[in-house]
């Protein structure tokens, strides 16, 4: 009868754990998500600036790694968009250049091949 009281009281301790070891793994996990996507917008867009100062015909092909909770990735005008897809959240995580950017990108996790082309005072972005 005490060693059931014994392992009744412990699993009430180690239950509560567990739930809190899960939740923070979770909001770690879209902390780096966020931190990734950040990253990834940031070359692009730094990239892009580089190719439309230097002018038309230039170019430059990037590798980036994706991370997983990527939704959407939206180029329109001079702003691009990563939409992020998080178990508790969803949020859009926005970068501005000086210049009109257009092209599209897969939003799947992982490696991707982007080529930068500077066009008519507008920047390309598209993926291999």
């Amino acid at each position: 009868m005490e060693y059931l009281a014994i392992f009744s009281i412990a699993a009430l301790m180690i239950i509560p754990l567990i739930i809190i070891f899960v939740v923070q793994s979770q909001n770690i996990q879209a902390d780096i998500t966020g931190s990734q996507a950040e990253k990834a917008a940031s070359t692009i867009i730094s990239s892009a600036e580089e190719v439309y100062f230097m002018g038309e015909p230039a170019q430059k092909t990037i590798e980036l790694q994706f991370p997983s909770g990527i939704e959407q990735v939206t180029i329109s005008g001079t702003t691009m968009t990563f939409r992020i897809q998080t178990a508790e959240l969803n949020y859009d995580i926005f970068k501005d250049a000086r210049f009109n950017m257009t092209g599209n990108l897969d939003s799947f996790e992982g490696k991707h091949i982007i080529t930068i082309k500077a066009q008519n005072s507008m920047v390309n972005i598209t993926e291999k």
